[in-house]
């Protein structure tokens, strides 16, 4: 097909003794993906080879590292490989036995909540023990991960993860009188992170989480109309305080076979993730003055985040470390006032170490002057944008401390209707209205940097240069418009991050997570097919929430859905079983949303697109089917999220033998 795409897949099954039953499968893949650069990830790349030239040119020459040639290198080659194989054993009537596995290796590009990776050979491993006696069930599996060499492009590091979540489960089904059934059970899951300090960094050895928990439901038929659905469930888990209590009621309404109606109540928590818990990277390293720090991502410790508020002369009362430019670990390990002007010596200092067009007289002439006071230049702060590796002013209330997490909970309130409208319609609608408490929200920067405030800076320096010797002024060209030039180019340095008493790295921002207050949000979702004639359906598909981006959450942030408000599709389908001819042809509709998630911040626009596919068995019994998949026919270039490929067409022909036709 279209982007070099190469598929093989195989399945064979069969059987011995009528006891046992045995099935393998096997894919590849290979093709070429659809090409996106990062403009962060380049300028990363760029700065880093420019800072190590200007080093080598003071004779400071200091070899790249070999991670950092990596970042931005992104490959676009794709290549999947997987198999599975399951036994089936029917050691008697009442009981079975199933055994399953499979193995997955894949290349190719991956987006990470701190950044695109670039996959090379992760290998991912399940095995799983079924046991069915009568109406008891009994589960165990095994999830593992290699991740090969992947590496993070934002910093070329290697990104490692070997981790294996452990899951067992008993399930057992009582019935009573022929109207009531419960269903009980125990689940009980184990993750056991490892990632050799590159995803869960200081955490590493301490990073397990164990979760139980034990459920009951009751299926209660009134009568041959009504029923009434009815579940609890307790859960613990060794890293939150609990127990957490569940539970589900729902009245089932079917005034025939053909229609039925339903209104349930839903309550249910769900946990922090060992990212949320654990995470500790690095996922945009320091490169120079203009970005004198590192961007890291990090879970959120037991004792949360807090912010010291009692500083004489720091803005909002606040403290921050320097950047790590200025004075590197562990120099900058100590809590200062956030007052830019207590890091001038630093900042003009490396002035001998960077080079800008045209002002080096000038901020020559600067390194002479006395040092401020915040009398003389005030101080402002600044959160990072990590998308675009910009600035934007915040205000110092805005700064809040960041408790422990909690789990989030979810009450939902759903009415739903299926069924069956004259002989031709089958309609599935359903409404919900859902309030989520302690929602976690995604990785935001909460450390904003402290800079020279611009204005202030401008006239103490206008001040302070033309008090000096106007000849000496001429001599080093020093105008009034190249004051003001070094003015904004200072006042574009970040000087110190304000950074919480309980981080470990200082100085570094960080991204983070937080618990967020109530959210409310309603949505509907229905989809129907119409049986238009004997051999042609007519389908569709709606969704709408009433909202995609929640605004000043908890009076702190703004909080992005992530999604669209509105997304719908419909196709007309043609199908003759008899001959064995198939085609669809649909389209579908995705509403512009916005997106803020990890390092992923911007606008998805709206875009909507027609897939077609057909397929046809060739005559008599060769055994052989052909069919055409085009997605997107019009090859309407849209991206899908921030961060993704710009796409477009993709078409490819596939053949399949059945060789049972050979038997």
């Amino acid at each position: 097909g279209q982007r070099d795409i190469f598929i093989t897949d195989f399945r064979y099954a069969g059987s011995y003794n009528n006891r046992i039953g045995y099935k393998i499968t096997g894919s590849f893949l290979t093709g070429t993906d659809f090409q996106s650069h990062d403009a962060f990830e380049d300028s990363v790349r760029n700065r880093i080879i420019v800072n190590a030239q200007e080093l080598a040119d003071l004779g400071l020459g200091v070899p790249i590292a070999p991670s950092s040639l990596r970042i931005g290198r992104r490959e676009f080659a794709i290549e999947k490989i997987a198999s599975t194989a399951q036994i089936n054993y029917n050691i008697n009537d009442d009981l079975k036995l199933i055994l399953n596995g499979g193995v997955n290796w894949s290349s190719n590009l991956e987006l990470t909540s701190v950044g695109a990776a670039q996959i090379a050979n992760w290998r991912y491993f399940y095995g799983q023990t079924q046991l069915f006696y009568k109406s008891l069930f009994m589960q165990a599996f095994i999830n593992s991960s290699n991740s090969g060499e992947t590496f993070l492009l934002r910093d070329g590091k290697n990104f490692i993860d070997k981790s294996k979540l452990f899951v067992y489960q008993v399930q057992n089904t009582t019935t009573l009188f022929d109207r009531q059934k419960f269903t009980y059970g125990f689940d009980a899951l184990w993750t056991r992170p490892v990632t050799e300090n590159t995803i869960h960094g200081i955490n590493e050895d301490d990073d397990d989480i164990d979760e139980f928990g034990f459920y009951l439901l009751s299926d209660s038929k009134l009568s041959d109309k009504i029923s009434i659905i009815a579940a609890g469930r307790i859960d613990e888990h060794n890293r939150l305080k609990g127990p957490f209590l569940s539970g589900r009621g729902g009245l089932i309404f079917s005034p025939n076979v053909e229609n039925s109606f339903n209104f349930s109540f839903n309550r249910a928590f769900s946990t922090p993730t060992s990212e949320n818990l654990f995470l500790d990277r690095i996922v945009s390293p320091l490169t120079g003055t203009l970005q004198p720090f590192n961007v890291r991502a990090s879970g959120v410790p037991e004792s949360g985040f807090t912010f010291r508020r009692d500083s004489q002369t720091g803005i909002g009362g606040l403290y921050m470390q320097p950047a790590a430019f200025f004075r590197p670990p562990p120099q900058n390990i100590n809590f200062i006032d956030a007052d830019a002007t207590l890091m001038w010596k630093e900042v003009v200092e490396s002035f001998d170490k960077i080079s800008v067009s045209g002002l080096n007289g000038t901020l020559g002439v600067i390194s002479n002057l006395p040092f401020p006071n915040p009398a003389d230049i005030s101080t402002e702060l600044k959160s990072f944008n990590s998308a675009t590796g910009e600035f934007h002013s915040i205000d110092p209330s805005l700064i809040t401390n960041i408790d422990k997490l909690e789990p989030t909970k979810t009450e939902s309130f759903e009415f739903g209707y299926k069924g069956l409208i004259g002989s031709k319609l089958i309609i599935n609608s359903d409404m919900y209205f859902s309030r989520i408490d302690n929602f976690i929200g995604p990785l935001l920067i909460e450390t904003p940097n402290v800079f020279f405030e611009q204005l202030s800076l401008q006239k103490y320096l206008l001040d302070s240069i033309f008090a000096l010797d106007p000849e000496f002024l001429h001599s080093k060209n020093i105008t009034h418009s190249k004051v003001v030039e070094a003015a904004n180019f200072i006042s574009g340095i970040p000087v110190g991050t304000i950074t919480p008493e309980q981080f470990s790295h200082p100085g570094d921002v960080i991204l983070t997570y937080r618990n967020f207050g109530d959210i409310d949000l309603f949505g509907w979702d229905m989809d129907f097919t119409y049986k238009a004639g004997k051999n042609w359906d007519v389908t569709g598909a709606f969704s709408f929430v009433n909202k995609d981006i929640f605004t000043s959450v908890g009076g702190i942030k703004n909080i992005a859905l992530n999604a669209p408000k509105i997304k719908f599709g419909f196709g007309l389908h043609y199908l003759e079983p008899r001959l064995g001819i198939g085609s669809r042809l649909r389209y579908r509709f995705v509403d512009g949303f916005p997106v803020n998630s990890g390092v992923y911040i911007g606008d998805v626009k709206s875009y909507g697109v027609i897939d077609f596919d057909a397929g046809v068995n060739l005559p008599g019994e060769s055994g052989i089917r052909i069919t055409l998949t085009i997605q997107n026919v019009l090859d309407n270039r849209h991206r899908e999220f921030i961060g993704a490929p710009e796409i477009g067409r993709l078409a490819h022909v596939q053949i399949k033998f059945f060789l049972d036709k050979y038997k």
